[in-house]
């Protein structure tokens, strides 16, 4: 659960459910590195992955790039398949692909969304120009970008930097010498740093999570709920002595 408290009063304010909230608030991260990292004419999505961290990104990727197609690469087919048909409800098409090379094949954006513990996106699966966010590692053991796919990046943005450099295997994994491209993606949004230096460039954002993001997110939603008249109302007058 999420606990949101007033900063006025320090009264509680709402308890909110924390699976979805922590599945939008992620899928927003992307969405916003996306914004700055991406070319501004990206209209194919990869995804790799199908769970519901998956859902959460197309979701959010949807609002900020023009989809023309959603490639999709599971390990199981037919969670791929349900994917793809989920993704078509929504107006956009999919397309499943045969494996992890094949994902990446004519794509401007990557999604990874798996709770894989070995790497499987290789550098040679990269085109120049493409964006990744890479969501599903956060542990300093396990990864999903392959060494020599992260130091394909000229920009890799990260929640918070000291953050990454304990809990981000992707790029903890590719050595020393990527650090000097890891960037708070907070600078690249308020323009300290280009998030894309040039159309050819590669950029990455290794998603791993900051409290403000879930904070951020439960007082947009409380503020909804009550503008809206949503959620169960608690009295809690009387009850602690």
């Amino acid at each position: 659960m999420v606990v949101l408290f007033s900063l006025d009063s320090g009264e509680l304010l709402a308890i909110i459910e924390a699976d979805r909230l922590g599945q939008l608030r992620t899928g927003a991260a992307s969405a916003v590195a996306t914004k700055y990292m991406a070319r501004g004419d990206s209209s194919v999505l990869g995804i790799v992955g199908s769970g519901v961290q998956a859902r959460a990104q197309f979701e959010a990727l949807s609002r900020v790039l023009n989809l023309k197609l959603v490639k999709v690469f599971s390990r199981s087919r037919g969670h791929a398949e349900e994917f793809a048909r989920y993704i078509e409800s929504r107006g956009f098409d999919a397309v499943v692909a045969g494996d992890y090379e094949e994902v990446c094949r004519g794509i401007d954006v990557l999604v990874t969304a798996t709770n894989s513990k070995d790497p499987f996106i290789r550098g040679s699966y990269i085109a120049p120009g493409m964006h990744i966010n890479a969501i599903g590692s956060n542990w300093a053991n396990r990864a999903e970008l392959a060494p020599d796919a992260v130091l394909r990046a000229d920009v890799i943005a990260v929640d918070d930097v000291a953050q990454a450099r304990e809990e981000a295997g992707d790029l903890i994994m590719a050595g020393d010498v990527v650090w000097s491209r890891v960037v708070p993606l907070a600078d690249v949004v308020v323009g300290r740093v280009r998030g894309r230096p040039s159309n050819g460039s590669v950029t990455v954002f290794k998603s791993l999570g900051i409290a403000v993001e879930d904070l951020v997110l439960a007082k947009l939603i409380y503020d909804r709920a009550v503008r809206e008249g949503r959620g169960v109302e608690v009295e809690f007058r009387g009850v602690f002595r």
